[in-house]
């Protein structure tokens, strides 16, 4: 056996590759985790949205609500500003 028919074959070009959407409602966690993965393992059409209003991240008293489009630096800045302790 030739070491070419050993190797996986290449993935198709990118306009004949399934087309993937993952959905979650915040589009933060489940859904892009799930964009990084497949991104990873060579899906190159990968795309990830929330449905919901708002971007809620868990937080100790309720979740930390962000407005799509708010930059995630902005997000890790306010939760940093939060300095929550976990062990309450």
């Amino acid at each position: 056996m030739s070491e070419k028919s050993k190797a996986s074959p290449s993935p198709p070009p990118l306009s004949r590759q399934m087309a993937l959407a993952l959905v979650c409602n915040s589009n933060v966690n489940r859904s892009l985790e799930g964009h990084r993965i497949l991104k990873e393992k060579g899906f190159g059409r990968v795309w990830s949205y929330g449905v919901g209003s708002k971007v809620r991240l868990p937080g100790i008293r309720g979740p930390n609500v962000y407005m799509f489009g708010t930059p995630f630096e902005a997000m890790q800045r306010d939760l940093e500003n939060k300095n929550y302790n976990w062990s309450e």
